[in-house]
């Protein structure tokens, strides 16, 4: 490696990730330069949103209503089932999994989230997990739904 271009990305003090981009041939053009450093806040994004969700992901590893998380779906008006199984699609799981994790039918999980949606005012799914990553962020992001507001209007 005859060339090399590297740069550190403060995530959060005192965490710092470095990236480093290595050639044989041609040394790094102005352009090439300049895109690089475009792409920094990108790349800090997707690094938080990647550590976000390891962290919720470990924390759905147990079959039990446990983690901040599930904590905090309930603290927002969903039974302890019912957390776990929105917990579920806001990792990205589909109703056939999260059903053959928790030993329970496709339509049973059908059924916790038609009530998940109702007790958030989400319109669908995508809605319902953008709740559930927002409330596991802080329970202040997100309006109570008896308080009139709709939840996503944080």
């Amino acid at each position: 490696m005859e060339h090399q271009i590297a740069f550190i990305v403060q995530v959060s003090p005192p965490l710092y990730v470095g990236i480093a981009l290595s050639r044989r041939t041609r040394d790094f053009t102005d352009a090439e330069r300049t895109l690089l450093d475009r792409a920094r806040p990108y790349l800090i994004q997707i690094y938080n949103a990647a550590i976000s969700h390891s962290t919720l992901a470990a924390e759905l590893d147990a079959r039990q209503p446990t983690g901040v998380a599930v904590e905090r779906l309930v603290e927002a008006g969903l039974t302890p089932r019912e957390a776990v199984v929105l917990a579920r699609v806001a990792r990205g799981l589909s109703n056939a999994d999260i059903a053959a994790e928790l030993g329970v039918s496709e339509r049973t999980v059908g059924k916790h989230l038609q009530r998940c949606y109702a007790k958030l005012g989400a319109g669908n799914r995508s809605q319902a997990a953008a709740i559930a990553w927002r409330l596991r962020r802080s329970p202040a992001d997100v309006s109570s739904p008896a308080g009139g507001e709709s939840p996503l209007r944080a």
